[in-house]
């Protein structure tokens, strides 16, 4: 079941982008990958040289992206110890771990490791979050060690590196980028195209072929891909949901209205018949009423801003709740729904103080927005959650 739903989240399109570098000149190996049955096809392939052509592919598909530039260091060392602090200060002795993102890909008899500073890799994930829902993000080229197993060939090139499979060990033989195609499963991938593919592979098998500290923001960016998506195609089935409740209403009306006329028509000489039809009268003006009260609360324009604060919503702040209008007072049978007027009520919890802040301004400024107030904020189990009420104009 949890498998199923994640499929109905994801969808069946996947995006893999890889950054590199050719003569300190960033480009960016794009890749888009359909899901059909139980094999992958490949939609399209492309290569571009700056960020904004990039942004020509903007889509709200599940994306991983390949950092695998001159920002990244990456260094091959003897031994597969499983403890990667072992093996990242055996390749790197001095590092700072609280500045450093690190990955390690463990083949055969040696591992690879690859580090990049954490201010490069988020400000890589601000920036192509604006036109990708990203998911996950690899360094060097750690993940090929996921079509490892899949591939004929033993030595293969990217767009950066020749890595040699063939062996008892995988060794990362050069620099020297080269031009081939691989078969992997019967689909044929170019080698510019390699690592992106596997980044997007690891991403859909979940195999956990690389550990290190990347896998923490990864594990960030998937829940909060998950939730986005999840909020995204609820509100849509709601508003589906209410459009067909409204029909359905709109139907019995119809039915009842007719058969009431019909009744009033056949006894209108006979007092309880008519009297009993101005009871069905009734009845039907008040579901009118409290239709129409729903009615005009539920209206595009509040669904556009309701959309926009939750396209504001950074990856550090996870939501648990997002009601618009919300109930007065408990709802009656016999009374009309009381609703707070003008209100959204936002709650969740975070991970960054700075990033919350951050996000409550830049909400408040909305067009639409009045003004936000914190109805609460403290730690609960350990994290920090937070309530805030946004007031409409």
């Amino acid at each position: 079941m949890a498998s199923v739903l994640q499929n109905i989240l994801t969808g069946n399109k996947f995006i893999g982008i890889e950054l590199f570098s050719i003569d300190n000149k960033e480009r960016y190996a794009y890749l888009e990958v359909q899901r059909k049955k139980n094999s992958l096809e490949g939609n399209q392939q492309e290569l571009y040289n700056s960020l904004d052509e990039l942004k020509n592919q903007a889509s709200k598909s599940p994306a991983v992206i390949a950092i695998n530039n001159q920002h990244v260091l990456q260094k091959e060392i003897a031994g597969s110890d499983s403890n990667d602090k072992k093996l990242l200060h055996k390749a790197f002795p001095n590092i700072k771990l609280e500045d450093f993102y690190y990955e390690i890909s463990r083949l055969g008899t040696v591992s690879l490791i690859a580090i990049c500073r954490k201010n490069y890799v988020d400000e890589q994930i601000e920036k192509l979050s604006k036109s990708f829902k990203i998911t996950a993000v690899s360094l060097g080229v750690c993940t090929v060690v996921t079509i490892a197993d899949f591939l004929k060939d033993e030595t293969i090139t990217t767009n950066t590196h020749t890595i040699n499979f063939g062996g008892i060990e995988g060794v990362l033989v050069s620099e020297v980028a080269g031009s081939n195609t691989y078969s992997i499963n019967g689909l044929d991938i170019k080698s510019q195209w390699l690592l992106p593919f596997a980044a997007v592979l690891a991403g859909i098998l979940s195999t956990g072929a690389t550990s290190g500290s990347i896998t923490d923001i990864n594990t960030t960016l998937f829940e909060t891909f998950k939730q986005k998506s999840f909020f995204d195609k609820t509100l849509k089935f709601g508003v589906g949901l209410v459009l067909g409740l409204l029909l359905v209403n709109f139907l019995l009306f119809s039915h009842y209205f007719k058969k009431a006329n019909e009744i009033e028509t056949t006894l209108s000489m006979n007092k309880v018949d008519i009297e009993r039809i101005g009871k069905l009268r009734e009845q039907i003006k008040d579901k009118e009423q409290k239709l129409e009260s729903f009615a005009v609360n539920t209206s595009s324009k509040s669904s556009l801003l309701i959309n926009n604060i939750a396209s504001l919503v950074p990856p550090s702040i996870l939501l648990s709740e997002l009601t618009y209008h919300p109930v007065e007072k408990r709802i009656k049978d016999d009374e009309q729904i009381q609703l707070q007027d003008s209100i959204i009520v936002i709650s969740g919890q975070i991970l960054s103080n700075e990033d919350f802040t951050d996000w409550v301004s830049k909400t408040e400024s909305l067009e639409g927005i009045k003004n936000i107030t914190i109805t609460s904020f403290g730690k609960e189990d350990n994290k920090t959650q937070f309530s805030l009420k946004a007031a409409l104009q």
